[in-house]
């Protein structure tokens, strides 16, 4: 039987499915021909990080894309191409949360941006007429508010610091390699999901 005290979820491709590599291909389609592709990666990786962790606007970054964009590209382009990476969430990941926050803390963190944050929440409206998502939640940490972001360990201290709980207490699920790495160094027990089929089965083995 599972003998934790809190659980830790990432969001994207653990709770709310993401296609990482259908955003990608929509922002390129909106690059000038003449663009350096490789000189382009770089620099959009550098901005998503400063936006993820709340350094960068939005007009700043669409500003980015824009100059390096086909002409006649709009803002409204870049906003859909950016946002095409959120797909949805599993209406079971809902019922299971419920459950989960009668025997655990349960806790939300995840790197996200001033655009995908708010999308995300309307996708979840729309979808499944929920209003109130981090109510799912004893406390959300999105990198964006916080201004630390997945794998800086100093993210995973102002968890820890937050919630109050003994790192090997806290049972966290992310689906990337180096956040997993990140977190257990911190002695935080750790979960990897290479599906996001998988986090039904691991949200009800910690329901036994």
């Amino acid at each position: 039987m599972p003998k934790f005290e809190a659980l830790l979820f990432d969001l994207g491709n653990v709770l709310f499915e993401i296609d990482i590599p259908k955003c990608s291909k929509a922002i390129y389609d909106l690059l000038d021909p003449e663009v350096d592709k490789e000189v382009f990666r770089e620099e959009f990786r550098m901005k998503n990080h400063a936006l993820e962790i709340g350094e960068l606007s939005k007009a700043v970054f669409i500003n980015f894309i824009l100059s390096h964009a086909r002409k006649g590209t709009q803002a409204l382009d870049v906003i859909l191409a950016w946002n095409s990476m959120l797909i949805g969430m599993p209406a079971v990941h809902f019922d299971l949360l419920k459950r989960l926050k009668k025997k655990y803390k349960l806790y939300l963190l995840s790197n996200i941006n001033a655009f995908h944050h708010p999308r995300f929440l309307e996708m979840i409206a729309e979808d499944h007429d929920i209003t109130d998502f981090d109510s799912y939640f004893d406390q959300t940490f999105y990198s964006h508010l916080i201004g630390y972001r997945k794998p800086d360990p100093k993210t995973y201290d102002h968890v820890l610091e937050e919630v109050g709980v003994q790192p090997d207490k806290l049972f966290y699920l992310d689906d990337t390699e180096e956040h997993i790495r990140s977190a257990g160094e911190k002695g935080v027990q750790t979960q990897l999901i290479r599906d996001i089929k998988e986090t039904r089965a691991m949200m009800e083995w910690l329901l036994v």
